[in-house]
């Protein structure tokens, strides 16, 4: 951030914007730098690549700034804000008087210099921004009618009020006794009245004092921004406060929700403190990240919860053993626990994702001890089937058992882990959202081998035996019913296996073209349940006129049901780097829980509350706090699709906007495409010099141009101290004469010889100027910007839409050297789907290299990987029947959805070749029906673990923590019901068609290789 006291847009950017962007261009890890030129400020974002760490890419910056102080103009001193994250706004805490005892300035006054000091020094907060109230600050306000009278200049009453406010020290006297003194010499003003007796002009008689020529009072600075909260009184009545509102930013890295805590902590200490004297006065968090990451959390561990529940009474139901169901469950608090032992080894946190990915995996964590200790059960009531000298050892049986399964477990866990890295291929804003679940998945179902491998055995050893026994020709109903239709299902593959081969590639031909084209988006919105309405008047709109706009509006909104607060922020605050002007408006609604309302009722009543009928000639558009700020971090604008218009000649530019404004309009559900209003040109005041009068009066411009500067805006001169509070000194010209140009023209300038002279005979004043209001700029263009905020839409198909419509304009549209970029979130969909294909081929490729050494057959591998394809006709009938569009969180659960089907797969196909090479079997018909009933249980069992642990989420998409689980839980159930089905109906018919010749040479060459072993020894 730039301050640039004086400078309109047009000079700051061309004095100050576009020598640092030049410094900071092909900086090291520089991806984009973008810019926003107002008058006064710019404000400059340097995008890095995402590897960057942030203290380097801080020292990167300032070595460059260092060097492009040198080419800008003096005075001019850039400097970066606090290190916080884009998204670290964590709170916005609400200060306002219900009964209006203190002014807005004792107001503002108590929020700077109490509550800000307080909250910055709680910990792990970067920054505290005040915005609204009245800034304190001490004026004098020049007459200068008077001034003309006593002949005193601006640059007078400067130089007084510089050397009249200042201590110095005149070292120690030390021959003073046993003790020396220092010597201080007091100058600074105690209180305001102490200036009016300051002497401005001494020459004359008698000496001219500043109260002679100015009123000095203490007053508010002027404003760059205000803010209100709006709310219903017991009675139902709205009660509108001017309100102080605190933005609190977190460092990054840091814990929110312990920030938060700590931060009402203090809020808590102030109101109690403060309300000793001002009991009407109010501290309260209107609006707060945390609250959305609490109820986020609180509603994964819930289904998490449901999820183990529903597992149980699978197992159970299942099995039919108390003793089966303990061992199997087991294994989700031991993987859970491993996992959590993991993350903090490695200091990583827990959050939403991560715990989303352990609902991801609730199910699957069970998969391996579901399929060992069904294997242990089922060999050792075998066992105890035959007559005792024929039986053997329990441990014996336990260990052959696990034995015989356990080449399926690990290959089955090695596929999963591997089918699921394209997640951590994933790069900036969406890799750094996916891996934490990424990591979370993977290191739980490491932990379930472990479990599966060592502690369910020995469990098992221990529970097992004598329940086995006992209901040795014994097997619970459910588990018959299953057996019996998975033997008429493959009786019937293998009567007609042409037939169903045929009917499942039809499908999945059909299955793939509908997945080819269906709308998509990025990821789901986040349900935070805080609606953000931001309205932008014409550029030029004074800041009373934007309030009364926003105070209408929010009386609109506070009458929809299931609002109960509205806080409303108008411009900037004075450190904000978010370069808002006065004439924009945000709105941040605080939703009642128990209204019972959804939320996307109240947002369609919202929708209606900002109709262009209801605001005619405001632009306005709604969206929530953590969706607004994912749009700007990906864009650098606050919408989801923006087409950027760049070239060099500004009139040119917005031609252009407005042809395509035009143009895309009439697109269904296209978000009301809005051009930037705060880029369009506001009416100006000029002061022209007239060089020839300035020769004649000995002056140059600059000393014309700092009396006006000074008269008009003001300069701070000096600070008075109010215990350890420093107020601003502000020396300008009165009201009376800076809104009147007719009394202005009068300004008084001094000539080198001491004769003052009115601004008029030097200057001319032109009323029908204009100007931008601001300047933007990316990569090193101007740039003016159309937005729009499709909600029925997905980004990416709206964008399609919006690329076919502009097509045959192309050429008009980018003539004259104009060149048009589209950015948005479509854009990260875009690459993060091609990112995951591309690397999903990968593991597909390294998933039929594993399956190659475990079988050493191509045929068997591709065997297993037949699931993969069936498995995607269920995910594809999940996403059209549930209304979603095709997003990220989908294509992770399609990934997932491979791993868990081609497990099953190895499952059967490695029990054909035991049966086969340990109990006699050959690949008949007969064989595949005894292996497909032997292997429904465990089938069945992890499929339906698997489909259960997620049902909560499925049954829940606009729940706060689990739109995004809830794309990747409804693909996985969908697609396990059709590769479930897959196993009995496609897969013994495939085998006996493709792979049986296959399996028998394997068999023969086995048995070929024995012999000659045999033969050698």
């Amino acid at each position: 951030m730039v301050e640039c006291s004086g400078m309109a847009p047009e000079e700051v950017e061309t004095l100050v914007t576009t020598p640092i962007e030049t410094y900071l261009n092909g900086a090291t890890g520089v991806t984009a730098i973008r810019s926003s030129s107002t008058a006064g400020l710019v404000v400059l974002i340097v995008e890095f690549d995402w590897k960057m760490e942030a203290i380097r890419c801080r020292q990167i910056v300032d070595e460059r700034l260092q060097l492009a102080a040198a080419q800008l103009p003096p005075n001019i001193i850039p400097r970066m804000a606090p290190l916080a994250s884009m998204m670290g706004q964590i709170m916005l805490l609400t200060i306002w008087d219900e009964k209006g005892e203190l002014s807005p300035m004792e107001l503002r006054s108590f929020a700077d210099w109490v509550v800000r000091k307080r909250i910055l020094s709680a910990g792990g907060v970067s920054e505290v921004l005040v915005i609204g109230g009245d800034y304190k600050q001490f004026q004098v306000q020049c007459r200068m009618d008077d001034m003309f009278k006593y002949g005193v200049s601006f640059e007078n009453i400067k130089k007084a009020l510089e050397e009249s406010n200042r201590n110095v020290t005149g070292g120690f006297l030390t021959d003073q006794g046993q003790r020396e003194f220092l010597v201080r010499s007091i100058g600074r003003v105690e209180q305001l009245d102490d200036l009016k007796n300051l002497v401005v002009k001494g020459n004359s008689d008698p000496p001219i004092q500043l109260q002679q020529v100015a009123d000095i009072v203490t007053a508010s600075a002027v404003k760059t921004g205000s803010s209100g909260v709006y709310y219903k009184n017991a009675d139902g009545t709205i009660i509108n406060r001017p309100a102080i509102v605190l933005a609190v930013e977190k460092q990054v890295g840091n814990d929110t929700r312990k920030i938060s805590d700590h931060i009402l902590s203090v809020a808590e200490d102030i109101q109690k403190t403060i309300n000793v004297s001002y009991p009407s006065v109010k501290i309260a968090p209107l609006y707060q990240q945390k609250t959305f990451i609490n109820l986020a959390i609180a509603n994964v561990e819930e289904a998490l919860y449901i999820g183990v529940i529903l597992i149980i009474l699978v197992l159970f139901f299942f099995l039919t053993d108390l003793r089966i169901t303990f061992i199997t469950m087991l294994a989700i608090p031991i993987s859970i626990m491993i996992t959590c032992l993991t993350f903090a080894w490695f200091g990583l946190s827990i959050n939403t994702m991560t715990l989303g990915g352990l609902a991801v995996a609730i199910g699957e964590l069970v998969d391996d001890a579901i399929v060992d200790v069904e294997n242990i059960y089922r060999r050792l009531r075998q066992n105890f089937c035959k007559p005792p000298e024929e039986r053997q050892s329990v441990i014996s049986v336990v260990y052959r058992a696990s034995a015989e399964i356990r080449n399926s477990i690990v290959y089955g866990t090695m596929i999963v882990v591997i089918v699921f890295t394209p997640v951590f291929f994933l790069t900036g804003m969406e890799g750094k959202m996916f891996a934490p679940m990424g990591v979370a998945y993977i290191v739980s179902l490491f932990a379930s081998l472990i479990t599966s491998l060592t502690v369910t055995p020995v469990l098992s050893y221990w529970l097992l035996p004598g329940n086995a026994n006992a209901r040795r020709n014994k097997e619970g109903l459910i588990l018959r019913i299953s057996k019996y239709c998975a033997e008429k299902a493959i009786r019937f593959s293998l009567e007609y296996p042409k037939t169903n081969l045929f009917a499942a590639g039809f499908v999945t031909i059909v299955a793939a073209v509908i997945f080819i084209y269906l709308p998509r988006d990025f990821v789901p919105p986040f349900n935070e349940g805080a609606p953000q309405v931001t309205i932008a008047l014409d550029p030029g709109a004074s800041l009373k006129t934007s309030e009364e706009v926003a105070s209408h509006l929010a009386g609109d909104l506070l009458n929809i049901k299931g609002i109960s607060a509205v806080i409303r922020r108008t411009g900037r605050a004075e450190l904000d780097e978010h370069a808002v002007p006065l004439n924009m408006s945000e709105m941040m609604c605080t939703v009642d829980l128990k209204s019972g309302r959804k939320i996307a009722d109240i947002f369609s009543d919202i929708e209606q509350a900002i109709s262009p009928d209801r605001l005619p000639g405001v632009v306005a558009f709604y969206d929530q706090p953590l969706q607004h700020l994912i749009a700007h971090l990906r864009t650098g604008t606050r919408s989801k699709i923006a087409i950027k218009i760049r070239g060099d000649d500004p009139i040119l530019l917005c031609r252009r906007a407005i042809q395509i404004q035009k143009l895309i309009s009439a697109i269904p559900d296209v978000g009301s495409p809005r051009i930037d209003p705060i880029q369009k040109d506001i009416p100006q005041i000029r002061f022209k010099l007239k060089r020839t009068e300035l020769a004649t009066y000995g002056l140059v411009p600059e000393d014309v141009n700092r009396i006006i500067e000074t008269a008009m805006k003001g300069i701070v001169t000096t600070r008075i101290l109010e215990g350890k509070r420093s107020i601003d000194v502000l020396l300008r010209a009165s009201d009376k004469y800076r809104e009147d140009l007719q009394a202005f023209a009068q300004l008084p300038i001094q000539t080198p010889d001491g004769l003052l002279i009115p601004l008029s005979a030097v200057a001319d004043i032109d009323q029908n100027a204009t100007g931008p209001s601001r300047i933007d700029h990316e990569a090193g263009q101007t740039q003016i910007t159309i937005q729009m905020n499709p909600q029925k839409r997905g980004a990416v198909e709206v964008k399609n839409h919006i690329d076919r419509v502009l097509a045959p304009y192309m050429n008009e549209l980018t003539s004259g050297g104009v060149t048009l970029h589209m950015t948005g979130l479509f854009q990260s969909e875009q690459e993060s789907a091609q990112r995951i294909i591309f690397f999903s081929v990968f593991s597909l490729i390294c998933i039929l290299l594993v399956l190659y050494r475990m079988f050493g057959s191509i045929n068997m591998s591709l065997q297993v990987m037949s699931a993969l394809p069936f498995a995607l006709v269920g995910a594809v009938a999940a996403i059209v029947f549930t209304g979603q569009m095709r997003s990220i969180p989908n294509l992770v659960g399609m990934i997932s959805l491979c791993g868990i089907a081609s497990r099953n797969g190895i499952l059967i196909i490695d029990h054909y070749f035991h049966l086969v090479r340990y109990e006699g079997e050959t690949f008949s018909k007969e064989m595949l029906i005894k292996a497909g009933c032997n292997r429904v249980a465990p089938v069945l069992m992890t499929t339906l673990t698997a489909m259960l642990g997620l049902i909560p989420i499925t049954v829940s998409p606009n729940t706060p923590g689990r739109e995004i689980l809830y794309p990747i839980a409804t693909v996985i159930v969908g697609g396990l019901i059709t590769s479930t089905f897959t196993e009995f109906f496609v897969r013994p018919a495939l085998f006996w068609c493709f792979g049986k010749r296959v399996a028998e040479k394997m068999i023969e060459r086995e048995k070929s290789e024995k012999e000659q072993i045999t033969n050698k020894e």
